[in-house]
């Protein structure tokens, strides 16, 4: 009888630490959970923070756009802003680089639109093929050398204020 007894009170011990143990796991995974979730909601509200702060300076561009008489396109107003708020600290590099460094890894993807529309109007687009490309050569070739020769110009100008002797 004292054997059954030990037993059963050995059967009972283990069963109260196993169900113990699964609690104190399933505990153990709620928290883990809690924690990751909460740290994955932080990162996806860092991303649309960021992204907020892109489209309200896309807007202000737009409304510059809208007010200033100045054949200047919104985003190239959209861009000086947040060139210059990136200057003064207005806004840190840190509240933009993000979401920033998506747009640019999609950007590809930006230009499929464009690329249907040019192959959709192909009828109207084909008599100006070889004017558009050979504008398209030259302006490459005239982009081509001013950046050339403005980077020749600003090392000349660089190496006689640091005072040193390249040979060129």
């Amino acid at each position: 009888r004292a054997a059954g007894r030990a037993r059963a009170a050995t059967a009972i011990a283990c069963f109260f630490y196993v169900y113990a143990e699964k609690s104190i796991d399933t505990a153990a995974k709620r928290e883990y959970t809690f924690v990751e979730k909460r740290r994955n909601e932080e990162k996806y509200m860092k991303y649309v923070k960021q992204f907020l702060i892109i489209i309200g300076i896309s807007l202000a561009g737009e409304i510059l756009k809208y007010i200033l008489p100045l054949p200047i396109p919104a985003s190239i107003y959209g861009m000086a802003i947040l060139f210059i708020a990136l200057l003064t600290g207005i806004i840190k590099l840190k509240d933009v680089r993000e979401t920033g460094k998506f747009l640019i890894e999609i950007m590809p993807l930006m230009f499929i639109p464009a690329g249907v529309g040019l192959m959709s109007s192909w009828g109207v687009l084909k008599p100006l093929l070889v004017p558009v490309s050979v504008i398209t050569v030259v302006s490459l070739v005239v982009v081509m050398a001013a950046g050339g020769l403005v980077s020749q110009a600003v090392i000349r100008i660089t190496i006689k204020k640091n005072g040193e002797n390249y040979d060129e």
